[in-house]
C-alpha cells in the first residue's frame, strides 16, 4: 500500500513514504503478547529511505509493485499531476487553438504545441502529433472531456490524447472515449514517463494514430515518441506502444532513476 502524505490542507500522492505497509490480518493466539507499531493487528513492512522518491522498479519488491496494479496509480515516481510537479507552481497559461482546416486543430500551451488530424463528418479524432516541453500538472479542466466520454461505453472517460497536463483544455476533436483503467493506468504511466523527461530539461516528441481512424470509440491506440536534448538535437531515447481500448493494458516505462543515471538532467 502506497503512502499518502498529507501537506496542511491537501493531500500530496505518490510523494514521500517512510514505510510500504503489508497489510494483513493474523490471527490472535489467546495469551501471547503481541508487539506492534500499528495499534490494531496489522504488520508493518520495510523502512524505506526517508526522503527519497519511490521507483516501483528499484524500491518495491515484486510482490508490493504488482500489489499497485496496472490500472491504479501508474507511476510511483513523485505525482507529476500534483500541483506543484509542474514547472510554474501550478500557474499555467491558458491553451490556444487554431482552426488549420475542415479536418486540423492545433493547440498551444506555452512551450507545448500539438496537431489533431480529425474526420471533419464525426468530428472524430484521426492522428495527433506534438511537441512536449513543460508540464503543468493538474489545473481546471473546464473542456468537453466527460461529455465526449459519454459518446462511448458505459464507465469510459473522455480521455485527452495529448493530456491536459501538458496542453490544458482541448477542442473535442482531441478527445476521445477512453476505458477508464487504460485512462488512469497504462495511458497516465506513460504521460507521467513524458512528464519526468520535461522535468530533466528533454523535449519529448510523440505521435497517436486512433483505430479504426475517426472513430466515435477508438477499438486501439498507438503511440511513438522520441526524446530529444534540445540544446544539441541529438535523440536519446524512443518509444512505441498499442493500446487495446479496453482494460488490463499495460506501459513498460523508463524509470526516474534509470532516467537520472543514464541520461542525467538538463537544468
Amino acid at each position: 500500500m502506497l503512502s499518502v502524505v498529507r501537506q496542511g490542507s491537501r493531500v500530496v500522492r505518490n510523494v514521500r513514504a517512510a514505510y510500504v505497509f503489508k497489510i494483513e490480518i493474523r490471527k490472535i493466539e489467546p495469551g501471547v503478547l503481541y508487539s506492534n507499531p500499528i495499534p490494531i493487528n496489522f504488520n508493518i513492512g520495510r523502512r524505506l529511505d526517508y526522503e527519497k522518491s519511490i521507483d516501483v522498479e528499484h524500491d518495491l519488491t515484486p510482490d508490493e509493485a504488482r500489489a499497485q496494479g496496472e490500472g491504479g496509480q501508474g507511476s510511483l515516481e513523485p505525482d507529476a499531476d500534483a500541483p506543484e510537479a509542474g514547472t510554474n507552481g501550478g500557474r499555467a497559461p491558458d491553451s490556444k487553438v487554431t482552426r488549420l482546416s475542415a479536418g486540423e486543430v492545433k493547440t498551444d500551451r506555452g512551450g507545448n504545441t500539438k496537431t489533431t488530424t480529425f474526420d471533419p463528418e464525426s468530428g472524430r479524432p484521426i492522428s495527433e502529433s506534438g511537441t512536449i516541453r513543460e508540464d503543468f500538472g493538474s489545473t481546471p479542466r473546464r473542456d468537453n472531456a466527460t461529455a465526449v466520454g459519454r459518446l462511448g461505453a458505459e464507465g469510459d472517460h473522455g480521455g485527452h490524447l495529448g493530456g491536459h497536463r501538458f496542453y490544458g483544455d482541448t477542442p473535442d476533436e482531441g478527445i476521445a472515449p477512453q476505458a477508464r483503467n487504460l485512462n488512469t493506468g497504462a495511458w497516465k504511466t506513460m504521460e507521467n514517463e513524458w512528464a519526468a523527461w520535461t522535468r530533466l530539461g528533454y523535449e519529448v516528441n510523440y505521435k497517436i494514430d486512433v483505430y479504426p481512424p475517426g472513430a466515435v470509440r477508438p477499438d486501439e491506440f498507438r503511440t511513438g515518441y522520441t526524446v530529444r536534448d534540445p540544446q544539441t538535437g541529438e535523440i536519446l531515447y524512443e518509444n512505441k506502444s498499442r493500446f487495446k481500448n479496453r482494460a488490463g493494458q499495460s506501459f513498460s516505462r523508463i524509470t526516474w532513476r534509470q532516467m537520472q543515471s543514464e541520461y542525467g538532467s538538463l537544468k
